[in-house]
């Protein structure tokens, strides 16, 4: 969850991905970064769809679902780098052809695809019953938009001021513990340097 609340300080937007363990005996709670993710918005104005895209290595692939499954490349690869990463994109969304009578995937209101793009191979068509992303949106409403605004990003002009005044506050600081020293030399007259400890030459004559 630290993830999360620092996602929305900063951003606006949180993403957590719940899933069952592999043995199914207590649920798995998965942050996910913004940067992977883009989401969308159903009708009701609730996020119903998540796009994501991150690198995983073939060696986690194989764990999850089994080397016979991974397309002949990765197969290939694995025999000399089974850490090599590789792109994966997963999708999350409503299915539009659910049927409450089947009982396999397409009985599931969501849809779930996880795609290798680099060896076009589709590695997971699945579902579930409820979303499984909890998406945490701040300020969503009152910026009318698919992503929220963070406290970070309204309180930005503030953040940006102080900013200015620290950088002048180190720059007086500098020049007042080192400042910028006058030389004498029969050099040509070059531009006064005010960086910290700069050295001036042709500044000093003998009046």
């Amino acid at each position: 969850m630290f993830t999360c609340y620092g996602s929305i300080g900063m951003y606006g937007t949180s993403a957590m991905f719940v899933d069952r363990q592999a043995d199914r005996s207590a649920n798995l709670y998965s942050p996910a970064h913004l940067s992977e993710v883009y989401i969308d918005e159903g009708e009701n104005g609730l996020v119903d769809t998540v796009h994501r895209k991150r690198f995983r290595s073939i060696r986690v692939l194989a764990q999850k679902y089994g080397m016979d499954k991974l397309p002949d490349k990765l197969q290939m690869q694995a025999r000399t780098d089974i850490h090599q990463r590789v792109e994966v994109l997963t999708c999350t969304k409503p299915r539009m052809d659910y049927d409450p009578g089947r009982m396999d995937a397409k009985g599931k209101r969501f849809a779930h695809y996880v795609i290798l793009p680099d060896c076009r191979h589709l590695l997971e068509d699945g579902g579930y019953a409820v979303f499984p992303w909890a998406i945490s949106r701040y300020f969503a409403e009152i910026s009318n938009e698919t992503y929220g605004s963070g406290p970070a990003q309204i309180a930005m002009p503030a953040i940006n001021g102080v900013n200015e005044m620290t950088k002048t506050q180190l720059r007086a600081g500098q020049q007042a513990v080192h400042p910028a020293i006058l030389l004498p030399s029969d050099s040509l007259m070059r531009p006064f340097d005010m960086r910290s400890g700069a050295l001036n030459r042709g500044m000093v004559s003998p009046n």
